[in-house]
């Protein structure tokens, strides 16, 4: 077992959120579930490990969440942080506009694959 394998998500977590991103009911096959499993474990060890050395670079060992939005404007997820809408002045964002934001996300690419 490699030590990615070891760090994954719950599957269950994450077929959760991603029901809930599809506008339709959905099943999803057993190897879709286990590529988006790991699709996202690795998306959060390579945005932490990019927002962790944004914050070396300023000297700081804490990741914020404005080293978070810098790793998302600066690695091609510009239109993500902006539905996020996290905060930059160390305040705190209620779920239900994570929700939102995800939702408004989600919906926009499947618009955009359609066009």
């Amino acid at each position: 077992m490699d030590d990615i394998a070891i760090l994954n998500l719950s599957s269950a977590a994450v077929l959760r959120l991603a029901k809930e991103a599809t506008p339709f009911t959905a099943s999803f096959a057993h190897d879709a579930k286990t590529a988006i499993s790991h699709a996202a474990t690795l998306f959060i060890l390579y945005g932490s490990t990019k927002a962790s050395k944004i914050a070396l670079g300023q000297k700081r060992k804490t990741v914020q969440a404005a080293d978070v939005m810098k790793f998302l404007k600066t690695n091609g997820f510009a239109s993500i942080a902006a539905k996020l809408a996290l905060p930059e002045n160390g305040t705190t964002t209620s779920a239900s506009e994570t929700d939102c934001a995800t939702s408004d996300v989600v919906g926009k690419e499947k618009n955009d694959e359609n066009t």
